[in-house]
């Protein structure tokens, strides 16, 4: 799901490629599913949904990923002043380690046959070929910086968003169910449970070699400056944290 809509609370969760986002939409649609809610798409809304793609459930809607990811200026042209009265949230992550997460994802779904990739291809064969073809065939999750999905047309951040952090996904993603006001069904656990499309791998330091890291960097400029990310994050983050950065999250 790429974007979750509470229109009675006034709430929006937007989904960032490779931000955890099915994890949260998914909690989001299975809490629904507990409540047994099945009513209408509120009209204001309807203008969001295609019959072919729509999922509604109660006052919550949620976007099927098969229509791509919603950003905030579009939403907030469709939508008009509406948007400006509701909650917005989203997850940022470390460019980073998103970039290592979308290796995975890609390779792990054929995505290396679409590059001219064999099956075992390298981070570093993975990252150049992405790069070489960076304007030949645009692919959402590296094309598009994660600012992209959250800015207005001025390239500002909505006073109105608030950014978790995928570095601290649980305790982030609680706290905003806190604020939303949503049943204990929605909560990520403090140990085990869903945590859809995810896999074990290295840190992502371990993948990169000064010409990768300084592409990355330069690539995704914008994010590390305006979401306050640097390269040497994983050494800062908190030991019981860590368990979260070997987790791959292979949300579309």
């Amino acid at each position: 799901m790429s974007l979750v809509i509470d229109s009675k609370n006034k709430k929006m969760f937007f989904h960032i490629p490779k931000n955890a986002g099915s994890t949260v939409s998914n909690m989001f649609m299975r809490g629904y599913q507990d409540l047994n809610l099945q009513l209408g798409i509120p009209e204001h809304l309807k203008v969001l949904y295609d019959p072919a793609t729509r999922i509604g459930l109660g006052d919550l809607c949620c976007r099927a990923s098969e229509a791509g990811h919603w950003r905030y200026a579009d939403i907030r042209a469709v939508l008009g002043t509406w948007v400006d009265e509701c909650r917005l949230y989203a997850i940022v992550r470390n460019p980073w380690d998103k970039v290592v997460s979308a290796y995975h994802y890609g390779m792990n779904t054929n995505g290396w046959l679409l590059l001219g990739l064999s099956k075992d291809a390298t981070f570093d064969q993975w990252l150049n070929r992405i790069h070489a073809f960076w304007r030949e065939r645009p692919i959402e999750l590296l094309v598009y910086g994660q600012h992209t999905y959250v800015v207005d047309n001025n390239g500002n951040v909505p006073p109105n968003m608030k950014l978790l952090r995928f570095e601290n996904l649980r305790a982030d993603v609680n706290a905003m169910h806190e604020e939303w006001g949503t049943p204990d069904t929605y909560r990520l656990p403090e140990k085990g449970g869903p945590h859809v499309n995810k896999a074990i791998r290295k840190p992502y330091a371990e993948y990169y070699t000064d010409a990768t890291r300084n592409l990355v960097g330069q690539l995704f400029a914008t994010d590390v400056r305006m979401f306050g990310y640097s390269y040497d994050d994983y050494l800062k983050q908190p030991a019981s944290d860590k368990g979260l950065m070997l987790k791959e999250e292979r949300d579309a």
